[in-house]
């Protein structure tokens, strides 16, 4: 069976939407977003940010996600592997973000 992108992303969305998960969370979903603000991809990184920041606005002025609210949680991978480690260990660690954005 071969899976598209949009499938796995529905399967995704409506996993951590779920009542077994969500049942134990706050009622704001936290999304970490990971985008190179600083370094080589910086051109790039700050305006995936904004967009991401502009688009979570838009969903809850428009009145939320199934009731929940969303929080971005952003910071920067320098364009470089090892500071996307450990922006990433920050956001799923320390922040308990939901989920997490990248870029490629």
């Amino acid at each position: 069976m071969r899976q598209t992108r949009r499938a796995m992303l529905a399967a995704t969305i409506d996993t951590l939407f779920s009542p077994a998960v969500a049942s134990g969370q706050s009622e704001t979903f936290r999304i970490g977003a990971l985008n190179p603000i600083t370094g080589a991809g910086s051109p790039y990184g700050s305006g995936m940010q904004r967009m991401i920041l502009a688009a979570v606005e838009e969903i809850n002025a428009a009145g939320s996600v199934l009731g929940w609210r969303l929080g971005v949680f952003a910071d920067d991978t320098q364009t470089t592997p090892q500071a996307a480690v450990l922006a990433a260990k920050k956001l799923l660690d320390g922040l308990r973000a939901s989920c997490s954005l990248r870029s490629r």
